[in-house]
């Protein structure tokens, strides 16, 4: 019977880990909210798209492309900068006209918009890969606790 005390604690595991993948989707589809919010847009041209492998472990590790946009500023000023986030697909390609959202205090700071291309999808992933693994947790917490795996 002290065994099942111990398996009592996987569904909690799936319900924590769940819960904080869902919370941190929340927060960045939050925080991608407020930067839509006040971003500044412009029409921009991808000069170039660089590609590169992250993610900590070999194994893990995804192929993202990060365009290189250029954009006119309303004084005239005109900005090239690498945007902020990869995607996989890339949301452009060389020389496409794209919709660049850029921070005004700093527009170097820059996205483009788009399904693909602003974290939209990575976010929604986040809440529901979460949710799933929390609903998951929490019905594995009631089954374990309905058979008497705390007495």
């Amino acid at each position: 019977m002290h065994e099942l005390r111990y398996i009592g604690f996987l569904p909690l595991l799936f319900f924590v880990v769940g819960s904080a993948l869902a919370y941190a989707g929340i927060r960045q589809r939050l925080a991608l909210r407020r930067f839509k919010r006040r971003a500044g847009r412009a029409a921009g041209t991808v000069t170039e798209v660089h590609s590169r492998w992250v993610g900590m472990r070999y194994e893990d590790r995804s192929l993202l492309h990060f365009p290189v946009v250029r954009f006119t500023l309303p004084d005239g000023h005109e900005v090239e900068t690498e945007v902020v986030s990869g995607s996989n697909p890339a949301p452009a390609r060389t020389g496409e006209t794209v919709t660049v959202l850029y921070d005004p205090r700093r527009p170097a700071r820059a996205r483009v918009d788009g399904f693909w291309a602003d974290g939209t999808l990575v976010t929604a992933g986040l809440v529901i890969m979460g949710g799933l693994f929390a609903a998951i947790g929490l019905a594995g917490l009631v089954a374990f606790v309905a058979l008497g795996g705390l007495g």
